[in-house]
């Protein structure tokens, strides 16, 4: 994954796990440094994400496990 993907792939999925977040931290603020740490996971796991057909559930799973 390069930078060009990679920020296709926040700019899309952000919405959603802002939501998500914010339903388990119940305010904004934290649910911003929550979307934070996925965005760092995904761009940690750059080289593996390939493997994985649905984005969306991969960074939803790691936005409930954060």
């Amino acid at each position: 994954m390069d930078i060009v993907e990679y920020k296709r792939i926040v700019v899309t999925l952000r919405p959603s796990l802002l939501a998500v977040a914010r339903r388990i931290t119940g305010n904004t603020e934290d649910a911003e440094d929550v979307v934070q740490d996925v965005c760092l996971k995904i761009w940690h796991f750059r080289d593996r994400i390939d493997q994985y057909e649905n984005m969306e559930a991969y960074s939803t799973t790691i936005c409930l496990k954060t």
